[in-house]
């Protein structure tokens, strides 16, 4: 079994927590109210905007030339891709939603300070960051896929839903993922248990804020 696996299977009960939130389910069935959508997004995009930092200091330890390269060109597609649903999304309902688009609630407050300490600190290895970063995109990956695959995705849903599942799945994503994947199988060793272990635990808290905090 893979290092990636034996951390999936040892730590399912977490991994799953975080990949079958009532947000997550209620947006792949285009059900999800609006103000949750919107109050998501705005919190997404402060987060969005540390991990394309990260991700750019991934690419700059990383050890591999090739795998270099891959890292450089995902930064890119994040910039356009990506970052375009935000501002067309955010833009959109906030014509239909009032809300406050400076809050940032406690929960996701905590997951960007982790993030930012990852980011700023010298004392994390290569192999514990893409561990970090392929447990975020392995939660998306899984939420959006086991949509796909148990066919509860409405066919007149709505682009505000059907395009995060389509950032989050498919070839190009499931590609991503598998690279990342194979990453930490080439690099993680013990010492990434806990990181993986914080990001699962830190994925569902920002799920959970977000969904319960206009209820």
């Amino acid at each position: 079994m893979s290092f990636s696996d034996q951390l999936l299977n040892k730590y399912q009960n977490l991994f799953t927590k975080a990949t079958t939130h009532q947000f997550t389910t209620e947006l792949c069935q285009g059900t999800l109210p609006d103000n949750k959508l919107l109050l998501y997004l705005i919190q997404d995009l402060k987060f969005f905007q540390v991990g394309i930092r990260l991700t750019c200091k991934l690419a700059s330890l990383c050890d591999d030339d090739e795998s270099q390269i891959k890292l450089a060109k995902q930064i890119g597609f994040f910039a356009n891709n990506e970052n375009d649903y935000f501002q067309i999304c955010i833009k959109d309902l906030s014509s239909k939603v009032a809300l406050d688009q400076s809050i940032l609630l406690p929960q996701v407050e905590t997951y960007v300070a982790y993030l930012k300490n990852l980011l700023k600190s010298n004392n994390y290895s290569y192999g514990q960051l893409v561990t970090a970063h392929y447990l975020m995109e392995e939660v998306y990956l899984k939420w959006a896929n086991d949509a796909i695959e148990n066919n509860t995705i409405p066919s007149d849903i709505e682009w505000k839903h059907k395009e995060w599942i389509d950032l989050h799945s498919g070839e190009g994503f499931s590609n991503w993922v598998k690279f990342l994947k194979d990453e930490v199988d080439r690099v993680g060793d013990e010492t990434c248990e806990q990181i993986f272990v914080d990001m699962c635990k830190l994925e569902f808290e920002f799920f959970d804020a977000c969904y319960k905090h206009l209820e």
